[in-house]
C-alpha cells in the first residue's frame, strides 16, 4: 500500500483540499476496497444529523495534516487523532516500470496529474466529487 503526506497531499490528489468541502453529505461517501461499509454506513449517519459532524470531529489542522476525532465505542466516548496519510491504488511514479513511465513520456508531474488526481486514486474511501477530505482520513 502507498500512503501520501500532507504536502503531496495538495499537489496529487485534490486541487484544493478542504476536510469537509461544501459540508459533509451522507451521499459524499464512496466505498473502496476496504470491507468497511459498517463505518461508512454510521459516517452516512452522522453526515445526515445536522451539527453531529463538528460535534464528532472536535479539532484539526490541515497545516499540519491532524485532525482530532471522538467516538462512542464499548459504553465510553474514545479520543483518536487521525493523519492525512492517505493510502493509494496507484503506486508513485517512481515505483513504475520504465515502460509505464513511457507511457507519461517521462514526465513525473504529467503521471501525478493524470493518474494520481481526485479521490477516485484513493484506495479505501472517498468523498466523490465535493473536494472534502473527510472520508477519506
Amino acid at each position: 500500500m502507498l500512503s501520501l503526506t500532507s504536502k503531496t497531499i495538495d499537489k496529487c490528489i485534490f486541487d484544493n483540499p478542504k476536510l469537509f468541502g461544501d459540508g459533509a453529505k451522507a451521499a459524499d461517501i464512496v466505498q473502496g476496497a476496504l470491507g468497511n461499509c459498517w463505518f461508512l454506513s454510521a459516517l452516512s449517519v452522522v453526515a445526515t444529523s445536522k451539527g453531529l459532524m463538528d460535534k464528532l470531529c472536535v479539532a484539526h489542522d490541515a497545516e499540519v495534516g491532524v485532525y482530532g476525532f471522538i467516538f462512542f465505542r464499548d459504553t465510553t466516548w474514545v479520543t483518536v487523532i487521525v493523519d492525512d496519510q492517505l493510502f493509494m491504488s496507484i503506486p508513485k511514479y517512481e515505483d513504475l516500470a520504465l515502460p509505464e513511465k513511457r507511457l507519461y513520456h517521462g514526465d513525473k508531474t504529467r503521471f501525478n496529474e493524470h493518474a494520481r488526481k481526485g479521490g477516485a486514486a484513493l484506495k479505501f474511501a472517498n468523498s466523490g466529487k465535493n473536494g472534502g477530505t473527510w472520508v477519506s482520513h
